[in-house]
Order: structure tokens, then sequence, then C-alpha cells
């Protein structure tokens, strides 16, 4: 994760990585292709284990889970 000065472009061109905005001021970097699909969502910086990770609360049903930006990128498997 990386910060970034707010006024960023409207358009990303897609050979050129993208930014979304994270709380505490921080910004993932994405690839072009991945920031429609991401920026849907409102993100969230966490720290664990001394990492950032960009995190976002998915509510199903009663339960909120939490969906982690890099797993939704890699598009793993739940579990």
């Amino acid at each position: 994760m990386s910060q970034q000065p707010k006024n960023l472009p409207a358009a990303i061109p897609a050979d050129k990585p993208a930014y979304i905005e994270l709380t505490r001021g921080m910004f993932a970097i994405v690839d072009a292709w991945n920031y429609a699909e991401l920026n849907k969502h409102k993100w969230r910086a966490v720290k664990a284990s001394h990492k950032w990770y960009a995190v976002r609360d998915k509510p199903w049903g009663n339960k909120v889970y939490t969906v982690k930006m890099h797993r939704v990128v890699a598009h793993t498997p739940k579990g």
C-alpha cells in the first residue's frame, strides 16, 4: 500500500497502475483492469502481524465477513 495525492485522474489508462483509496490516508495500488470492480466498494487499511492489508466488510444474513483485496485480485477460493 502506498500513499498518493488526492488529485487522481478520473480515467485510468490501461497500462498505468490505479489507486484505491483506503482509510488512514493510505492507497492500494492495483492494475487498471481491476480498478472498476474494486472501486465499487469502500476499503479500509488494517494492520495485522506487522503488515497492512486492504479489507472490506461483506454482510451475509446476520453475519459480516471480512474480504481481503489481495484475495479478490488473485481470485482465490473461499476458505
